[in-house]
């Protein structure tokens, strides 16, 4: 029984039905792919920290308005993935002023993981962010350690 998803709070497969009910309501269309177009783009996000227990809340309020984005998962597609990040930085929080202040050539140093439970593939990632009008792009960067590894690599 602790298996079942709704045991889990897992409940992405009535997420992703809910969105599927409410595209149709709202009569979305999906648009056909261009291969042609240019997929060159400049991408602005904006992350809020969502309490574990607010995270189907949210979800529900997004799709009344917005279609489901579905994403492959190591387990087949979802409408989410957990993902584990740990930042690094020093006691002055160097790298954490250099990427608010979006410094030319900050960094940020994190080891990522994905799904529940203890991880068994890490990330280690450095991201560099450049200003585009300099003509350098942002950079991300990332190998693979196993769990064994990780106290090793810190």
């Amino acid at each position: 029984m602790h298996a079942q998803a709704w045991v889990r709070g897992d409940y992405s497969d009535l997420v992703v039905r809910l969105s599927q009910i409410y595209s149709r309501i709202r009569e979305d269309h999906v648009a056909k792919e261009n291969k042609d177009a240019s997929q060159s783009f400049l991408r602005s996000t904006t992350k809020y920290w969502v309490k574990t227990e607010d995270v189907s809340r949210v979800k529900y309020f997004i799709l009344r308005h917005l279609p489901v984005f579905l994403q492959k998962t190591s387990t087949g597609e979802s409408d989410s993935q957990f993902t584990n990040s740990v930042y690094m930085d020093n006691d002055q929080l160097e790298l954490y002023h250099g990427r608010l202040d979006k410094s030319p050539g900050a960094i940020a140093l994190r080891m990522r993981w994905y799904g529940l439970g203890d991880p068994k593939t890490v990330f280690v990632e450095r991201k560099t962010h450049n200003d585009k009008w300099t003509g350098e792009v942002s950079v991300k960067e990332r190998f693979i350690v196993d769990e064994s590894e990780v106290q090793q690599v810190m």
